[in-house]
């Protein structure tokens, strides 16, 4: 499998650091990590991330907000594998997480969502993790949530493409998982969540709340276009370029 995480900034490398230990250590399966960096500059240096596979997606402009959707569609042009991991950074996933995703592609599943119960971990229990880089340690968690959006999308990947990769329109944080997920709907899908995963403490994200209005009333027009319209439209479009997202950011010409 190819496990791919678009990511920006530093702030929370200590936390991807131990997101992709567990990705690492997963069993019974060969997997390529894909790790794109969508930023106007390369922070990142690949001694912070070794056995990763490390691109720097460049933004079109030093103000260009973060871009998730053109990052996963980078990932997915690098990806070898026929079954694709859309995985976010701050996720400690268990060790049957990608033999999981196989078994599925094995059934013919084109698709899957299989995160059932997320832990959220307060500061200082998810800093003891980082640090440790193990659970044996824990004895509280803060929060237990179930059925929550993001974490883990699985899609085959000539059916990730079929259905037009990710909505490279959104900008900014927030819309994109729900939009592809209604279109990895319309695939073989499996149909429930089964697995468990920790959610790392991490400051709030000051851009993600900048403009917050602006894209949920972005979001719900793009989600009223009806399902096959949007995969149309999509699957069009050449995505996944390395010189920029193939839809300029709204209220800016390009």
């Amino acid at each position: 499998v190819s496990i791919i995480i678009a990511f920006r900034g530093t702030a929370r490398l200590p936390q991807l650091q131990a997101c992709l230990a567990t990705l690492k250590e997963q069993q019974g399966v060969s997997c390529e990590i894909i790790l794109v960096e969508q930023s106007w500059e390369r922070l990142l240096g690949d001694e912070s991330l070794p056995g990763v596979q490390h691109i720097h997606a460049r933004s079109t402009s030093a103000d260009m907000p973060f871009n998730k959707s053109w990052a996963m569609n980078v990932g997915a042009r690098h990806a070898r594998a026929d079954t694709l991991i859309f995985h976010d950074g701050d996720m400690l996933a268990p060790v049957g997480y990608a033999a999981s995703v196989c078994e599925l592609a094995v059934r013919g599943f084109q698709a899957a969502r299989i995160p059932r119960l997320v832990f959220y971990p307060d500061q200082v229990t998810s800093e003891l993790i980082q640090a440790e880089r193990s659970l044996a340690a824990v004895r509280r968690i803060a929060e237990v949530r179930q059925n929550c959006r993001g974490i883990s999308l699985v899609m085959n990947k000539d059916a990730y493409w079929r259905i037009g990769g990710h909505d490279e329109s959104f900008y900014g944080w927030g819309g994109e998982d729900d939009e592809i997920l209604q279109r990895a709907e319309t695939l073989n899908f499996y149909p429930g969540g089964f697995m468990p995963f920790v959610h790392l403490w991490h400051p709030a994200q000051k851009e993600k709340h900048s403009g917050m209005v602006e894209r949920e009333a972005f979001s719900v027009a793009k989600m009223n276009m009806p399902v096959v319209e949007r995969i149309a439209l999509l699957s069009s479009m050449k995505s996944g370029l390395p010189d920029g997202p193939n839809r300029p950011q709204p209220g800016v010409s390009g």
